[in-house]
């Protein structure tokens, strides 16, 4: 299943099908389209084939298998893919441990409608330069003088340390002006430092 270029697709992985469809009636607004699978099986199934990068909300609760360990194992196949995940109220440690293996981003029963689509907003932004050239992008490189344009990295790195700054080094005040999680700068400057731009 593939989405038109001005859609997003959202994988989502929910076990129960009523907390699937009150997600998919929150997203409903949000110009997504939304594939839902239902076990473990079936989402190592998916991921075990060649897809494009994907915007996946991942509830971490199953019956039949480590949600963490499924995590992992998604994240090892598909990279590029930004996961937002859905852990319980009482899983501080839980939502720790997902951003560390790779998640983007956490979501805590309960949660209203506004939360999880500021939070599929905000991972989506993630997702953009990942899947450009699956969505209808690519005329945007060819038809631009590349020497104008700075790396997206280097733009968000310049963003979140000017934020960081002028919040005197306090980084959840400067994570509510960028209107992203704490946690994404988090994983952001980790994923510098992986990658060399950033110096520890």
């Amino acid at each position: 299943m593939s989405s038109p270029p001005n859609k997003c697709q959202i994988i989502m992985i929910e076990e129960r099908s009523s907390l699937a469809r009150c997600y998919s009636e929150f997203l409903s607004d949000e110009n997504v389209d939304i594939e839902i699978i239902t076990n473990s099986q079936s989402a190592l199934a998916y991921f075990s084939q060649a897809h494009p990068p994907a915007l996946v909300l991942f509830d971490l609760h199953f019956h039949d298998t480590n949600g963490m360990r499924l995590l992992e194992t998604i994240i090892k196949a598909s990279p590029d893919s930004v996961i937002v995940v859905i852990t319980s109220n009482d899983s501080a440690d839980v939502s720790r441990d997902a951003i560390r293996l790779g998640a983007a981003d956490y979501l805590e029963k309960p949660f209203t409608r506004d939360r999880l689509c500021l939070t599929m907003r905000n991972a989506r932004k993630q997702l953009l330069p990942a899947a450009s050239s699956h969505s209808g992008f690519t005329h945007l490189a060819q038809a631009t003088d590349t020497q104008t344009i700075h790396p997206l990295w280097k733009v968000e790195m310049d963003a979140i340390d000017h934020a960081v700054k002028i919040c005197n080094g306090n980084i959840t005040q400067a994570a509510k002006h960028l209107e992203i999680n704490p946690s994404t700068i988090h994983r952001k400057k980790q994923a510098w430092v992986k990658n060399g731009y950033l110096s520890n």
